[in-house]
């Protein structure tokens, strides 16, 4: 070996040493950090997933004029701003490994699981489904599938949704402000550079919008308008469960929710918008005392039933839906705007192997290209995206935890005041032609709105703003955490 060698290996080596020491005098501060402010490590996850999504666009050199034709390659994969992922991602993990620790010294009676109420139980069986899912789709194509490959996006997710899960005794009012308020500065900010920098937040030319006379569409600070439109509708969910406290700041924050929605002409989060709001309007303002429909309510749906019938006996219902397929709207709609392709070719993927999938790496701009789609970045539909990656192997595990989730929302809706019924219709609308419920990447993505799901339906924590919040005397120190840890009677997580 060289002299030259040797110094190369030193030289490396004495950096990885250096870095490896820096993660561990910071992962052992977050641990500290969750034994003494635990309860106020939460409510950052949101905040950090979201604006460090925002703030990676921001920076990122994207051009609609290219891009958009191009499939909309996410802009947190440009170099020019993809640390503010990796740094992202350090945080969150972080903050996850940091909750996890404090659980594991917390201050809880141990029981027996025949002693847990029905809704503990049910929160168990839910996360025992996730982690059947998480595995089968991250691990199991890793190995097993046909083009196998190591994927590392989902390893920061999975541990947030365990931390969360250990931390659902915890009240979650914190968590919805920041994400409500974070979700704010993002579309003040998505609108702003719209105005000031277009080309980074407006595709122009998009000839398939149903806004006459608006042929754009506002992508914004996001990785897409779908997106974009799914972030501005999940505002809107999060202002029906928690107001803002002046109604001033709530009529503007609705303002802007609902123009930022209207402005990205994203189909899928419009449809998604009527059933969620229909459905919790129906829950608040439908039921009597007793969890029933009201007697006014089923006849004002039957005559909005017979208004809509007797309309199309006076319309040349034919001639209007013709002129609607020759319109480029319309044109778009027939084919799904290019979607129908999409699903043939993951539909070919999962026959070509049923059980494991193509591998982690469908969808990669390789394999696009191979295909003849290059701007398919995935599937379109949650479905045939986890059979196209992960067969049935990971199709099965997502269904049933998908179905599992739905009856969680339904569990919390009175706690939520039907608003855990409108995120789920959103998730359930928006798998139809998108991918929600993977378990990618945690900033940015739709990863975080599936967490604030999935915090919202198992929190034990009683009705939100019921109670006052814990003060920070009551917060225990990691020495009283360790020293009540050894009593006996403690220590159930």
């Amino acid at each position: 070996m060289s002299e030259a060698q040797l110094f190369g290996i030193l030289y490396f080596g004495g950096i990885a040493l250096v870095f490896s020491l820096t993660l561990v005098v910071m992962q052992a501060a977050f641990i500290d950090l969750a034994s003494r402010f635990g309860r106020h490590l939460m409510p950052w996850v949101p905040a950090i997933a979201l604006g460090a999504g925002a703030i990676a666009v921001a920076l990122s050199k994207r051009s609609l004029e290219f891009d958009a034709f191009s499939g909309g390659e996410n802009a947190l994969g440009d170099p020019s701003s993809s640390w503010i992922n990796r740094i992202g991602n350090a945080i969150l993990l972080a903050i996850a490994l940091g909750k996890i620790a404090q659980a594991l010294f917390a201050n809880r009676d141990r029981r027996p699981l025949w002693t847990y109420s029905a809704e503990q139980h049910a929160n168990r069986r839910l996360f025992i489904a996730f982690l059947t899912f998480c595995v089968c789709s991250l691990i199991l194509p890793m190995v097993l599938s046909d083009h196998p490959a190591f994927e590392h996006d989902g390893l920061v997710a999975a541990p947030m949704f365990i931390a969360a899960y250990l931390s659902r005794g915890e009240r979650l009012d914190g968590v919805i402000a920041a994400a409500k308020w974070t979700l704010v500065l993002i579309i003040v900010g998505s609108l702003g550079v719209a105005v000031v920098r277009p080309q980074l937040a407006v595709e122009s030319h998009y000839l398939t919008g149903w806004i006459p006379g608006l042929q754009s569409r506002l992508w914004g600070l996001a990785s897409h308008a779908n997106h974009m439109g799914g972030l501005a509708l999940y505002l809107i969910l999060l202002l029906a469960l928690q107001p803002m406290q002046r109604r001033w700041m709530g009529a503007l924050a609705w303002l802007l929710a609902l123009t930022a929605l209207m402005l990205t002409q994203s189909k899928t989060s419009w449809f998604a918008a009527l059933l969620a709001g229909g459905a919790i309007g129906l829950y608040r303002h439908g039921r009597d005392g007793r969890g029933r429909l009201r007697v006014e309510t089923v006849v004002l749906m039957l005559l909005g039933v017979s208004a809509v019938a007797i309309g199309f006996q006076f319309v040349d219902a034919t001639k209007l839906i013709d002129r609607f397929l020759d319109s480029d709207a319309g044109a778009g709609l027939t084919s799904l705007t290019g979607r129908t392709r999409i699903w043939a070719e993951a539909i070919r993927m999962w026959l070509d192997s049923p059980m494991f999938g193509y591998g982690p790496e469908a969808w990669a701009p390789l394999h696009r290209m191979q295909m003849g789609v290059p701007t398919a970045t995935q599937a379109h539909n949650q479905l045939l995206e986890s059979l196209a990656i992960g067969g049935l192997a990971s199709a099965v595990p997502m269904v049933v935890y998908f179905a599992m989730l739905g009856g969680a929302a339904v569990r919390a809706a009175d706690r939520t005041r039907g608003v855990s019924l409108g995120f789920f219709l959103v998730f359930a609308v928006r798998s139809l032609s998108e991918t929600p419920l993977g378990i990618g990447n945690l900033v940015g993505g739709d990863v975080v709105i599936q967490l604030l799901l999935f915090m919202l339906v198992i929190n034990e924590a009683g009705e939100l703003q019921s109670a006052p919040a814990p003060k920070l005397a009551d917060v225990p120190t990691t020495a009283g955490l360790i020293r009540r840890r050894a009593q006996p009677g403690h220590g159930r997580i």
